[in-house]
C-alpha cells in the first residue's frame, strides 16, 4: 500500500531506489560519492537518496564518512570478502 502511494506522489518506491543503489556500489566498489552525486546520476530526489543511504549504512552495505565537512558514502564489502582479500595479500607477500 505504501509503495503505491509513493508512486502516486511521483516518487520511486523505496525498495527500487535501494536496489539501484546496491547495484551501483557493487558495480563501482571503489567509488566514494555524496547524496548529491547519486541524486543527479539517478535523477531521484536527494531526500529519497539520503533516506535509502541511511538504510544501507544500517544494513552495513555502505559506510558513511565525513570528508572536509561533507558526508560521503562508499561500499563496505562483506566481512568474508575482506578476509579473502587479506589472505590473498598475505600469500602474495610470502611469495614476493
Amino acid at each position: 500500500m505504501v509503495e503505491k502511494q509513493e508512486i502516486r506522489n511521483g516518487r520511486v518506491p523505496s525498495t527500487v531506489v535501494r536496489i539501484e543503489l546496491i547495484s551501483y556500489f557493487l558495480n563501482n566498489p571503489d567509488v566514494t560519492v555524496t547524496c548529491d552525486n547519486i541524486a543527479r546520476e539517478f535523477a531521484y530526489p536527494r531526500e529519497q537518496i539520503e533516506e535509502q543511504m541511511g538504510r544501507l549504512v544500517e544494513l552495513r552495505i555502505v559506510k558513511k564518512c565525513d570528508i572536509d565537512g561533507v558526508v560521503h558514502y562508499s561500499y563496505l564489502p562483506p566481512f568474508s570478502k575482506n578476509i579473502l582479500r587479506e589472505k590473498r595479500l598475505a600469500i602474495k607477500d610470502i611469495r614476493s
